[in-house]
């Protein structure tokens, strides 16, 4: 009987792992620079290096990057006669870098788009975007089904022993 029991609780916490996965990311992105326009014939890669937070100047333009939990974040230029071929907005990538082409190449590696009628307008303004992501539990729910499989495992353990010696 206290072998189905341990069963049964090790079974519960499992599933109660599995029910802590979370399928969306929330990203906060703040307003902290305005736009700027980059040259039409501009094209670039910019590395992210680690950091918790970057802002970059590229050429002369003042260009806005972010980096937190694990996105990519960057101010988009708006659409103008400036740079007619990039969008208004925000992209999103996966940390390691964007590279930005011109629409007509479509070839981007973004996860998300923000139009910028979502975007914040006033410094120091905050907007919570929703990313979907890979579920993935908890990381205490799964030390939790962990510690509870070792457990499991030295009570079998212990049974084991006892019944060798009898």
């Amino acid at each position: 009987m206290p072998s189905l029991i341990h069963r049964l609780c090790v079974v519960a916490l499992l599933m109660l792992t599995a029910l802590s996965a979370r399928a969306v990311d929330t990203l906060f992105v703040r307003e902290e620079l305005g736009l700027s326009f980059l040259p039409t014939s501009t094209s670039f890669l910019l590395p992210l290096d680690g950091a918790s937070s970057v802002y970059a100047n590229v050429d002369d333009d003042l260009f806005s990057l972010a980096y937190t939990g694990g996105y990519f974040v960057m101010k988009a230029l708006a659409d103008n006669e400036v740079c007619a071929c990039l969008p208004y907005g925000l992209d999103i990538y996966r940390a390691g870098g964007a590279y930005i082409t011109p629409a007509h190449l479509d070839a981007t590696t973004s996860l998300d788009f923000v139009p910028w009628f979502e975007f914040p307008t006033s410094a120091g303004e905050e907007v919570r975007i929703k990313i979907a992501a890979v579920p993935e539990p908890s990381v205490l729910a799964m030390l939790a089904a962990g510690l509870a499989l070792l457990w499991a495992a030295a009570a079998r353990r212990g049974r084991a022993l006892r019944q060798r010696i009898d």
